[in-house]
């Protein structure tokens, strides 16, 4: 299966993430209604977490961009779907699992790679070689994990007060337009938050202002646009997904 997305163009391959990761949402929303927003939440940010670590080149971009947009995005789509058809604090719970389940991972896995692998018989050369594998990937980088998780926890609360508060106004119409402006602005507070701090308040070595604003915070912005644009067939798609014990009255 790798073997056949090799021979794929970079942006089909990295396309094929926004049915799947906006689909699986909408499944996990049916059988499990908001418990499995609250679940995919979760699994979300823990797995853009690593993407993050793998870089690829799109044509529309002159450097390698990381992984994980897709992902981490499909989780706004979460919490403006029980925002709309649950309530502004069912979906404050879903940012709170999100953010617990990172936390729990990252706890985990640290303790995971913190206990030496064994070298006293040749025989474990496999379990060394994974040991390395494993702490590659799971070492948190401190400034990187406390800058992320600022910007998740700001930027998913501005996202949800915006969109209920859109929605008090406009009486519960115009469902696009508050999804895509409540979407819009909360994605360019979490890049601008976790740009200012990991590459700059926090970095041993800061980058150039410069080099922040239009490779960090705007480098990546025109792909959050177009996930808002995208995923609002998916929010109005969503209420046919709610099983009847789970509608609100």
């Amino acid at each position: 299966m790798v073997s056949l997305f090799h021979q794929l163009p970079e942006e089909v391959v990295w396309l094929l993430q926004i049915p799947l990761c906006y689909g699986t949402l909408l499944i996990f929303l049916r059988t499990l209604g908001a418990s499995g927003i609250f679940l995919f939440n979760g699994l979300a940010i823990v797995l853009a977490n690593l993407q993050v670590l793998k870089a690829v080149s799109l044509s529309p971009f002159d450097n390698p961009i990381a992984l994980g947009t897709v992902a981490f995005s499909t989780t706004f789509l979460g919490t403006d779907i029980l925002s709309e058809y649950f309530d502004k604090k069912t979906a404050q719970k879903a940012v709170l699992a999100g953010f617990l389940g990172l936390l729990f991972s990252t706890i985990l896995m640290t303790l995971t790679i913190g206990m030496k692998p064994p070298v006293e018989k040749t025989s474990s050369s496999w379990f060394i070689e994974n040991h390395f594998h494993l702490e590659a990937i799971f070492k948190p980088a401190p400034t990187l994990f406390f800058s992320g998780m600022i910007a998740y926890w700001i930027s998913q609360w501005f996202d949800i007060i915006l969109f209920s508060k859109m929605k008090r106004k406009f009486s519960g119409r115009f469902l696009w337009l508050r999804n895509n402006v409540s979407t819009a602005l909360s994605a360019l507070i979490d890049n601008t938050i976790f740009s200012l701090l990991a590459w700059v308040v926090l970095a041993n070595k800061p980058l150039s202002w410069h080099t922040v604003v239009f490779s960090y915070i705007l480098g990546t912005y025109g792909i959050r646009l177009f996930l808002a644009i995208i995923d609002t067939p998916f929010i109005y798609f969503a209420q046919f997904c709610i099983p009847r014990t789970k509608k609100p009255l």
